[in-house]
């Protein structure tokens, strides 16, 4: 029978020890990385949390002295300034109608979008495949994208419904929106 030397035992002791060692170093590596990337990722999200508090958000609104006389307004209804408010032509009756920009919205601050602002194009529009983008629906209301950034120029986009009067003026389609959203429901 043959018995390790005393160096052999602690050879062999401290081989093991070693091994162990290089064991809790490799799992405890892994775990840091683990903790690194959830880290990441929680400062990822408290970065669009705090990025979504105090974002823009331009709506178009009503305005006006009564029911029967409202007129449009951009309204920042968001937590920040928005810039560079601006809305692709309106196609509608063969015209084509243009919402002034706005350069600086502040929070919660209105622009009254006047008549004499908006510009309509009295020559008659020909129709050209596949931009019926901004085309009204079968209920005359038109699918509309405000455009607009923040300080960091991040871009937005809202999506809103207008409509046509028989007057020829825009009217934001609150109750039609909410008539057809109760129908598809």
């Amino acid at each position: 029978m043959s018995f390790f030397t005393m160096n052999e035992c602690f050879t062999i002791i401290s081989v093991m020890i070693s091994g162990f060692t290089l064991l809790v170093l490799v799992l405890t590596l892994r775990k840091v990385g683990e903790y690194t990337k959830e880290t990441h990722t929680l400062v990822l999200a408290a970065q669009t949390q705090t990025r979504n508090a105090i974002r823009p958000i331009v709506i178009l609104a009503l305005v006006g002295p009564d029911n029967n006389d409202k007129g449009l307004a951009y309204k920042n209804i968001g937590y920040g300034p928005a810039f560079n408010i601006k809305i692709p032509q309106i196609k509608s009756q063969g015209r084509l109608i243009t919402l002034p920009p706005k350069s600086l919205l502040q929070q919660g601050d209105i622009f009254e979008i006047r008549n004499d602002m908006i510009q309509v194009s009295n020559e008659s529009v020909s129709e050209k495949p596949g931009s019926d983008e901004m085309k009204p629906d079968e209920f005359g209301l038109h699918d509309i994208k405000i455009f607009y950034e923040d300080a960091e120029r991040a871009q937005y986009i809202t999506d809103e419904r207008i409509c046509t009067l028989e007057s020829g003026q825009l009217s934001k389609a609150e109750f039609v929106k909410s008539v057809l959203h109760t129908e598809d429901s």
